[in-house]
């Protein structure tokens, strides 16, 4: 563990404001992501809202990145309106995973029945990263690449 990220981790998770956002509250969370490396993920603690977005907070040898999701809720279900992780050094490090799981949770938590959004993918490497990340989650990826998953 790298005791210096971890307390900066920890020092952001105090910070109420962290995102600029001052209208609202919100959960942070340290987490460790599949490579057993820590962040710090965080989204509104109110869930009613038809819009949550989710933010990840992490440092790479010092550097700070962060990823974000956009998830929409209407009608029973939850459209994935946007993800990025911002910064090629952030690429291929569970940055993702933790942001669709927490997005898959709150799904539950809001009783939703069916997840949807549209792949966008900027080359083939990209594309194929995508439908290896979605599939590993159940989504069913159409030709025009809208994706699809049944939660009940």
């Amino acid at each position: 563990m790298n005791k210096i990220t971890y307390r900066k981790l920890v020092r952001e998770s105090q910070n109420t404001n962290i995102f600029g956002y001052q209208d609202e509250e919100y959960v942070n969370e340290i987490k460790k992501t599949k490579k057993n490396k820590y962040v710090l993920i965080s989204h509104p603690k109110d869930l009613s809202k038809g819009l949550i977005p989710i933010y990840l907070l992490s440092f790479i040898n010092g550097k700070r990145y962060q990823a974000h999701m956009y998830i929409v809720f209407k009608d029973n279900t939850m459209l994935i309106a946007d993800i990025a992780v911002l910064g090629k050094k952030a690429f291929n490090r569970g940055y993702g995973t933790l942001l669709i799981e927490l997005a898959l949770e709150i799904a539950r938590i809001k009783d939703v029945s069916k997840v949807t959004g549209k792949m966008a993918f900027s080359s083939d490497e990209h594309k194929k990263r995508q439908i290896k990340f979605y599939s590993k989650y159940g989504f069913q990826i159409d030709d025009k690449f809208n994706l699809k998953l049944i939660l009940k």
